[in-house]
């Protein structure tokens, strides 16, 4: 086998492997979880200051 044909059976493999775990833990993806992010309040500012210095 050529280099490139190994190398295109190894992520195909990969890829299965990948999709047998997901499907024997589906709780790994469907959690129904809601994910927050809390924004620190020094970003905030910082955000804020920008935005004004690029829009005035």
């Amino acid at each position: 086998m050529k280099k490139s044909k190994k190398f295109i059976l190894a992520v195909v493999v990969i890829l299965l492997v990948a999709l047998g775990l997901v499907i024997a833990n589906p709780d790994w993806v469907d959690s129904k979880e809601e994910v927050t992010v809390e924004v620190s309040e020094e970003v905030e500012d910082t955000h804020n200051e920008l935005e004004n210095e690029l829009f005035d």
